[in-house]
């Protein structure tokens, strides 16, 4: 599908349409309008004439892009992202979107990097950085806003997204590991689940690490902006992996998979606790703290993460496999640790671990130790 929207001319989107049968340009008066006011000028002085002006609450992009009927479907993403040029259909306005710029039929022009850089998903114009950096910033955010994406067949979620990831392995020069990327591994299994509905419970065979296993919506911030780049000080090896799948990739069903990783471990005991279920990501209590909060501003709990199955868990001590360590220029003498939750598969003679979470604990010190160092295979 990469190569069809590509190599296509023009592509042209019923924006407002929920189906086939509604056309263009849907005429409906229930149409929300909620983010516009119409007004009318006084008349003016030569030609005694008014004007009706028309006031857009917030970016007027959005409407075709983020908060239309069509961007919440799957098969779309990479319709909307892949296209050369795109022409949005929609009642009051047609749009107009390609490389060189935003235009509205009512005379807004956007110029083509401030037309891509406010947009919760787009695809970078000019080059990927030597490592890692825009674009793979830019395909985590592209699989936040798929997941909570809408499917008619289950099925389709995982095939929908395969034009984009070949056009990204092309880009990226990197080899895709279902949803991940070898050379950034570590950074891409930092997933979290997020709310949201369970979109693959028809699914199966899917490895616990990948994001095409969630039961949910996908956050890869744990609840964090973008805006600051962190300094990674220490990462998780990838040593080797194997994805084989009946035929053809992302479109057949997947055979078997697994990663082999190394990295720093530790046994962490982990508890849910009633008020850091409050938050989003929830807080957890570790090590045995009992850590109160004193004050409304200030959280005294220092561990934050999900468990991947959504369900409320037991307090119970669990082995964690540390994916990167950072450091942040507003907060220099703090730590933090983004890592896996493990839990081991039975009856096992090697190292074999399922993912069953993600965390994120910080600190004036390491948790992990990085002499404590564990190959695991991950399935």
């Amino acid at each position: 599908m990469s190569e069809i929207y590509q190599g296509g001319q023009l592509t042209i989107t019923a924006v407002q349409s929920a189906d086939s049968s509604q056309g263009c340009f849907l005429s409906n008066e229930n149409i929300a309008k909620s983010d516009q006011l119409f007004f009318h000028t006084r008349p003016g002085t030569s030609g005694g004439h008014s004007s009706m002006v028309r006031v857009y609450r917030g970016d007027i992009r959005t409407t075709a892009m983020t908060s239309s009927v069509i961007s919440t479907r799957g098969w779309t993403l990479q319709e909307q992202l892949l296209s050369l040029r795109n022409v949005f259909c929609m009642d009051p306005d047609i749009h107009w979107q390609c490389q060189a710029g935003y235009q509205t039929q009512t005379g807004i022009l956007f110029e083509p990097n401030g037309s891509l850089s406010n947009w919760d998903i787009a695809i970078p114009l000019r080059g990927p950085p030597s490592a890692g950096g825009l674009y793979r910033t830019a395909w985590r955010r592209i699989i936040e806003n798929y997941s909570l994406r809408e499917f008619t067949r289950v099925h389709d979620r995982i095939p929908a997204i395969a034009g984009l990831i070949h056009h990204f392995a092309s880009t990226l020069k990197d080899t895709p590991i279902l949803g991940l990327w070898g050379k950034s591994f570590a950074r891409d299994l930092a997933w979290l689940r997020g709310r949201g509905r369970p979109q693959l419970s028809g699914i199966s065979k899917f490895p616990t690490w990948t994001w095409f296993a969630c039961q949910g919506c996908v956050l890869y911030t744990i609840g964090d902006k973008y805006e600051e780049e962190p300094q990674q000080t220490g990462s998780l090896n990838l040593l080797d992996w194997i994805v084989e799948w009946d035929s053809t990739s992302y479109t057949s069903p997947l055979r078997r998979s697994f990663v082999r990783v190394q990295g720093s471990v530790r046994e962490i005991p982990i508890r849910p606790f009633a008020d850091g279920n409050l938050h989003v990501p929830p807080y957890f209590q570790v090590f045995n703290e009992d850590l109160q909060r004193t004050s409304k501003t200030r959280l005294p709990w220092r561990c934050a993460g999900r468990f991947d199955g959504g369900d409320e868990v037991a307090p119970a001590t669990h082995l964690c496999l540390l994916l990167f360590s950072e450091t942040r220029r507003s907060n220099p003498g703090y730590v933090y640790e983004t890592f896996l939750i493990l839990k081991a598969v039975k009856g096992q003679c090697t190292e074999i671990y399922t993912r069953v979470g993600l965390a994120r604990i910080w600190g004036q010190l390491p948790t992990f130790d990085s002499t404590k160092i564990m190959t695991i295979v991950l399935i």
